[in-house]
C-alpha cells in the first residue's frame, strides 16, 4: 500500500511523520528509486539548484497553496529550514527561495532571521535513519516573535522522516510557546520499492503541471 495521506485542495497532507508531532503539507513524492519519473526528475532539478527548476518549483508550490486556509484573520509567519553546513539562512538556497515566494504570494510574514542552528554534516551522506535523526536533534534555536501569536509555517525543500522539521518546531515552541507550528515541503522523499511499487504522483493536478511549465496561470 502507498503511504497514508489526505488530499487537501491541490496539496496532500500527512497526519503523522516518523519523527515529531507535526503534520505535513506537500505537493508530491520524490521517488528516489524512480529518478526518471516526471515529478521526481523535476524535484531533483530543484534539489541541485538549477535556477529554472527553482523558479518552476516556486510557482508550483505557490499554486498548490492557492485556496488553502489556516483560518480567517490568523497571523501566519513563514520560515525556512537552514542548509546543513550553514548556521543562518542563506537567501540564495532553494528552500529559502521557496519559503520567501510562498510568503509573498499569500501575504504572509516572511521571517528569514528567526532561526539559527549549529552546522552539521549533510544528512544525505548518512546511511542510517538513526544517524540522520540524531544529527539534527537539538541543533536549532529560534528568536522570540513579537506581537499577536499565530501560526509559524516551516518550509523545507524535502521531508523524509521529519527530524529536521521536528527540531525546528521544538526551537520555535521553546521561544514562542503561544504560537502553533505547521510544516510544508515541496515533496516527500520515499522509495517505491518500500511501498511495493504502488507509489505515484498521479494525484498532482494538471494545473500544477502547467504551473511548473510556466503555462498560463495556476488558478
Amino acid at each position: 500500500m502507498p503511504p497514508d495521506f489526505d488530499v487537501v485542495g491541490r496539496l496532500i497532507r500527512f497526519n503523522r511523520l516518523d519523527v515529531g508531532d507535526l503534520r505535513l503539507l506537500t505537493v508530491g513524492f520524490r521517488i528516489t528509486d524512480q529518478p526518471g519519473e516526471k515529478w521526481t526528475a523535476r524535484f531533483n532539478q530543484f534539489k541541485y539548484g538549477e535556477n529554472a527548476a527553482v523558479e518552476a518549483a516556486a510557482r508550483t508550490f505557490c499554486g498548490a497553496f492557492e485556496g488553502f486556509r489556516y483560518g480567517e484573520d490568523l497571523r501566519i509567519a513563514v520560515v525556512s529550514a537552514i542548509s546543513s553546513g550553514h548556521t543562518t539562512l542563506d537567501p540564495r538556497t532553494p528552500a529559502a527561495r521557496l519559503g520567501r515566494a510562498l510568503a509573498q504570494s499569500r501575504g504572509w510574514e516572511w521571517l528569514p532571521g528567526l532561526l539559527s542552528k549549529t552546522a552539521h554534516p549533510s544528512l544525505s551522506s548518512m546511511g542510517s535513519a538513526a544517524n540522520r535523526d540524531s544529527t539534527v536533534d537539538g541543533v536549532y534555536s529560534a528568536a522570540a516573535i513579537s506581537g499577536e501569536p499565530g501560526v509559524v509555517l516551516v518550509v523545507d525543500d524535502f521531508c523524509t522522516r521529519g527530524a529536521t522539521l521536528a527540531d525546528i518546531a521544538r526551537a520555535i515552541r521553546a521561544s514562542n510557546p503561544d504560537w502553533r507550528v505547521r510544516a510544508a515541503s515541496l515533496a516527500k522523499t520515499e522509495r517505491a520499492d518500500y511501498w511495493q511499487g504502488t507509489l505515484t504522483n498521479a494525484h498532482i493536478p494538471a494545473v500544477l503541471d502547467s504551473a511548473w511549465r510556466g503555462v498560463g496561470r495556476s488558478t
